[in-house]
């Protein structure tokens, strides 16, 4: 494989242009593991405290009335400067976050359980104890993502 650098004068954020003849299962895997290499910590805020929180310790990503929080696997939960579809950017191409519904994006490494009783939904159960629900309209794409 080649590998080329080009400086571009006002390009401003860096970004990857992978060309090949076809695309591919190598291809993909490669596209997701530079993908998941923008996933560094996150900086979070609860009242006057501040933490850096690692993608791995994050049970799921919420939206609340106009603020958006991680909720971590030690219970906490830490206000985020990002919005919804940042975070989405940001995870869900690696394949490591999937966004359930228009207010909710989880850790599919942290899933431990599935309820497909309900008619239309998916209920989810991360570390155990914490339930989410699949939205009716992200339901296919959820199925699809886990092999389901």
């Amino acid at each position: 494989m080649r590998v080329e650098f080009r400086p571009e004068p006002g390009c401003g954020e860096p970004y990857l242009v992978l060309v090949a003849e076809e695309r591919s299962g190598e291809t993909d895997a490669l596209m997701a593991k530079l993908s998941a290499l923008g996933t560094g910590p996150l900086p979070g805020r609860r009242g006057d405290e501040a933490r850096l929180l690692g993608p791995e310790e994050v049970l799921r990503f919420y939206g609340g009335t106009k603020e958006v929080f991680a909720h971590c696997a030690d219970g906490s939960e830490w206000q985020l400067r990002e919005r919804l579809y940042e975070l989405e950017e940001r995870f869900c191409p690696g394949g490591a976050f999937l966004r359930i519904s228009n207010s909710e994006i989880v850790n599919v490494k942290r899933v431990t359980g599935l309820d497909l009783s309900l008619a239309g939904t998916i209920r989810m159960t991360l570390d155990g104890e914490v339930v989410c629900y699949v939205s009716r309209r992200y339901v296919k794409k959820i199925k699809k993502a886990l092999g389901i």
